[in-house]
């Protein structure tokens, strides 16, 4: 009877590690625990100084200096590697969603020859407000508030766009206004 009691339990131990084997190694147990894959998986950082979790950017942000597939630009020249210089004396930005009602908007911006330190406009809706520039990039700020349901568009006032062949400063015949670098709407509370 002890002979039959261990070859039974001999054959347990063996059915279970069986089983145990067949169920790691199953294609079922792999689509339902798939790995992360690095380039599907979502993207967070944490800083370790403050613990805080990087989150992507708001709808409303713009880096100039890769492509944008939430807003459409006219009066602009092509994107170059660190953004994007504005080519008419009225350039426009158009998001695909509206503006929300209150909001700051936050340019990183340069301006070229003539447009250094002048006034330059931006319009929301029935909107103007003025800002200066210098010749090296800086942060404006320009608050906005009571902007109407729908609005999506941001108009910018150039007073002089200028080549830099016509300043004699080379043979790039594309007339600079603003160069944008980054630009962020960031809602009011």
């Amino acid at each position: 009877m002890k002979m039959l009691d261990s070859r039974i339990c001999c054959l347990m131990v063996g059915l279970g590690l069986s089983l145990f084997t067949a169920a790691c190694s199953s294609p079922k147990t792999a689509e339902t625990n798939p790995s992360p894959n690095p380039e599907t998986a979502p993207t967070q950082t944490n800083t370790a100084e403050t613990g805080e979790v990087a989150v992507a950017p708001s709808p409303y942000q713009i880096d100039f200096g890769t492509t944008t597939p939430n807003a459409t630009f006219k009066g602009f020249n092509d994107m170059e590697g660190w953004g994007r210089w504005t080519e008419e004396s009225v350039a426009s930005i158009t998001y695909n969603q509206s503006l929300p009602s209150d909001f700051v908007v936050v340019l990183n911006a340069k301006a070229y020859a003539n447009n250094v330190n002048q006034d330059l406009t931006l319009t929301i809706g029935s909107q103007t407000q003025k800002f200066r520039l210098g010749s090296e990039p800086q942060e404006v700020k320009l608050e906005f508030k009571g902007i109407p349901p729908e609005q999506r568009e941001l108009t910018f006032g150039i007073p002089a766009p200028t080549s830099p062949k016509e300043l004699n400063q080379g043979d790039d015949p594309r007339k600079l206004g603003i160069g944008f670098e980054i630009l962020k709407i960031e809602k009011l509370n």
